[in-house]
């Protein structure tokens, strides 16, 4: 004959429960693991990180390390100073050579442009102008002149300012040379 077990069902609910029970607890374990293992590394590697920043403030600190620091430093107080000195450098260099316009090759052009009755007393050179005063033979002499300095490629215009007879038979003058604008 067979034995019915009518209290079967309960049986299975109290296994379902101690199963329940198992999960949640080896759930629970797991939890404290990791977070007691996050803890324990991260204690560690903040012991180990400490360590290290007591080791390398130690070795900062150090005589001659502070030593080659001061150094560095003033090494680069004075090249900054230097930096600042080579832009103020730079800028008047730049303003000088837009100011030096007239060359030697400039003025061996205007001596080429001379005609053997001419003869100068003085030259005045600016940044934009040239004035040459001196003496000719002849009036034709000095327009000669004249037009050979119009014809240079750094004069724009040249006009004669005053000519004046001497007693001897020469001719003073003063001509007037406008550069042109080089920058243009």
């Amino acid at each position: 004959m067979k034995d019915f077990n009518f209290f079967a069902p309960y049986q299975g609910k109290q296994k379902q429960a101690k199963d329940k029970k198992i999960y949640i607890y080896t759930l629970g374990l797991v939890l404290i693991v990791v977070i007691f293992g996050t803890l324990i590394w991260n204690s560690v590697s903040i012991f180990l990180l400490n360590k290290d920043i007591k080791k390398y403030n130690s070795s900062i600190n150090a005589a001659d390390v502070q030593q080659k620091y001061k150094e560095a430093e003033d090494i680069n107080n004075k090249s900054s100073v230097l930096n600042k000195y080579n832009a103020s450098i730079d800028i008047i260099n730049a303003t000088i050579s837009k100011k030096d316009r007239i060359s030697s090759e400039t003025i061996h052009n205007i001596n080429s442009t001379l005609p053997k009755e001419v003869s100068f007393a003085s030259i005045t050179i600016d940044e934009n102008a040239i004035d040459l005063q001196g003496s000719a033979k002849n009036r034709q002499a000095i327009g000669e002149f004249q037009h050979n300095m119009k014809a240079l490629d750094i004069v724009s215009d040249a006009q004669i300012i005053n000519i004046s007879d001497v007693d001897n038979g020469n001719y003073k003058f003063e001509l007037k040379c406008t550069l042109k604008d080089v920058d243009k």
